[in-house]
């Protein structure tokens, strides 16, 4: 995934929520990176709208895709487009602020 595409999915976060990604033409490898990158940095911020709710769940995975979730987690291509995810959507929370970012985490899990 290229850093434009990171840089234009995380700064139109309130209007791509996580579950649009579901529709979008990423790999599941882009899908489960940038999920994982906003679990990671929007948990903390806004724990209820993590509860019962799985990549798998909030990306309407298909049987398929979910049974590859866990080879996918493991290959380089993942960690080095979770890193990128990671990276950038970091910088765009420290950018907003504190309730910024807790606002930008509340758009990402929006219809969730």
């Amino acid at each position: 995934m290229s850093r434009g595409l990171l840089h234009a999915t995380f700064c139109c976060c309130a209007l791509a929520p996580l579950h649009a990604h579901a529709v979008w033409d990423y790999s599941l490898t882009e899908k489960l990176a940038i999920y994982d990158a906003v679990e990671k940095h929007c948990r903390p911020l806004i724990p209820a709208a993590f509860e019962g709710k799985s990549a798998d769940k909030v990306l309407h995975l298909d049987a398929e895709d979910r049974s590859r979730i866990k080879t996918v987690r493991q290959s380089p291509e993942y960690r080095e487009v979770l890193s990128g995810a990671s990276d950038e959507l970091s910088q765009q929370l420290a950018a907003a602020g504190k309730d910024g970012a807790a606002n930008i985490c509340k758009d990402l899990m929006d219809g969730n």
